[in-house]
């Protein structure tokens, strides 16, 4: 007996409205990181980061969809939507902190404004460990992108406001930041929801067959945001740890995302004043593939 195809000969015959809905149902959802992560600023000192490329999980998240390369019907339809972002307009005044940024970005992420959400993994003390003190204001670059995109949604790392929780408004050395306290928080108060990565991300390491329809159909979607209160997504990811060839990276514990969604509230008091004077700030973990298998 012959082993069935898995090939639909026949897609070609199909009406081009039909070719084109299923075209973009291959399109991912993705999270465009607007820089890299500094490993040694996510996990302890005295541990091994869970991945040795996390960086390449970066660059990889910033190149265009897989569909791009299949053929010319499927590289329109992912440019109905999407291309490679340049960086801010120079002509525009008040764009000059943000092009100060750019030495800290990837090269041309892509975004589809339909469907992407958008996120800056830097932290304050990123500006310590590179010695780089006034590169431009990452706040108003994530919200310029975010602004560019259908679902406006703009996501940060917790240590942003745990900096200056402490912080207050006199820091012993200004320099090292870039805004006191109370100018962070007018600055944020401008974008009315954050999204607020409050753990370490879980960074799964498996192949690309395995990963799909968690990172996109086609695993080229490599960074995913759940919701802190979605438990059924929490556990879809995690439940991915009991399949063959496949390891997570730091093990996942639900007491530490308690602790995590706990030290944002307290960072939000401590920068906003209260609760009800800051923007809504969702909890949320952070799921990167890693397709090396380098674990």
């Amino acid at each position: 007996m012959s082993t069935p195809s898995t090939t639909f000969h026949l897609f070609p015959r199909l009406p081009i409205e039909i070719r084109l809905m299923i075209w973009r149902e291959c399109l991912p959802n993705r999270v465009m990181e607007v820089d890299q992560q500094l490993d040694e600023l996510l996990w302890d000192e005295d541990d091994s980061p869970p991945c040795t490329v996390n960086w390449k999980i970066s660059t990889t998240n910033i190149a265009p969809p897989l569909i791009t390369l299949v053929c010319r019907e499927s590289r329109a339809v992912a440019f109905e939507s999407g291309s490679r972002q340049p960086l801010p307009d120079p002509g525009i005044a008040e764009m000059e902190d943000i092009l100060d940024f750019g030495p800290y970005m990837l090269p041309r992420p892509w975004l589809d404004k339909k469907r992407d959400a958008v996120h800056v993994n830097w932290e304050p003390w990123a500006d310590i460990e590179r010695e780089t003190y006034d590169w431009g204001d990452p706040i108003r670059c994530i919200m310029w992108y975010a602004a560019r995109t259908r679902r406006q949604q703009a996501s940060i790392m917790i240590a942003v406001l745990q900096v200056f929780q402490n912080l207050g408004d006199n820091p012993t050395n200004p320099h090292h930041f870039r805004w006191t306290r109370s100018e962070l928080a007018d600055l944020m108060r401008t974008w009315p929801c954050w999204r607020v990565v409050v753990l370490p991300p879980v960074i799964i390491h498996t192949d690309v067959e395995t990963a799909a329809g968690f990172f996109g159909l086609l695993s080229d979607a490599r960074v995913q945001l759940v919701a802190a209160d979605d438990e059924a997504g929490i556990d879809r990811f995690l439940a991915l740890g009991g399949r063959q060839n496949v390891t997570l990276t730091p093990e996942f514990r639900r007491e530490q995302l308690a602790v995590g969604k706990k030290e944002l509230c307290d960072a939000v008091k401590a920068v906003f004043g209260s609760e009800e004077r800051a923007p809504v700030m969702q909890p949320f973990v952070m799921f990167r593939l890693c397709t090396r298998l380098c674990k």
